[in-house]
């Protein structure tokens, strides 16, 4: 009994000195020799990425075009923005230039436009795993209540271009290899 009691204390002490020693010596991202808390750090120290999990619709190849405003083949060039909606829904904003528009107004065509996408560098769906800078995808996307541009469906109107296999790829398993022949 007196062994467990002392264990216990031990516990609840180490708990307490790594509370202690963390509030105190809290760290944020910082520039290189930057003071961070009272102390010099020669590293940035880069926050921990956290994965969630998320419930997306899941559409047929058909319903996933009959649904689409625009539905677009293109590269994220850059991400312009990254953000949280009611401190716990992430964003990020990428600026997308189109190469061939399948449907909706063609004088997006070869220009870039701004698409929405749940997820952002440090807040990232499981199953919607954010887009790579300048890396093919194949897009059906809505207007979302606030006018933003977003994915149909989330993840399920996303597909990545394959280049080994020629085909357009979605997380849920769903293939083609040409866009404009859809159902």
């Amino acid at each position: 009994m007196k062994k467990s009691i002392i264990g216990c204390f031990l516990l609840v002490s180490v708990i307490a000195v790594y509370f202690s020693y963390s509030s105190s010596h809290s760290l944020k991202k910082s520039n290189s020799n930057e003071v961070v808390s009272g102390e010099s750090y020669s590293s940035t120290v880069e926050p921990e990425k956290v994965y969630s999990e998320a419930t997306f619709p899941n559409y047929s190849l058909k319903e996933l075009k009959d649904k689409a405003l625009f539905i677009v083949k293109g590269v994220p060039v850059q991400v312009t923005d990254e953000y949280m909606v009611e401190g716990d829904i992430p964003f990020t904003e990428y600026e997308f230039k189109v190469d061939k528009v399948y449907k909706g107004d063609k004088a997006i065509q070869s220009t870039a436009i701004k698409v929405l996408q749940d997820g952002n560098e440090l807040n990232e769906f499981i199953d919607h795993p954010l887009m790579e800078l300048n890396k093919e995808y194949l897009l059906f996307l809505k207007k979302s209540s606030d006018g933003h541009l977003i994915m149909v469906g989330g993840p399920n109107g996303k597909f990545t271009y394959n280049s080994k296999s020629n085909k357009y790829e979605s997380l849920n398993g769903i293939t083609f290899d040409d866009p404009s022949q859809l159902p």
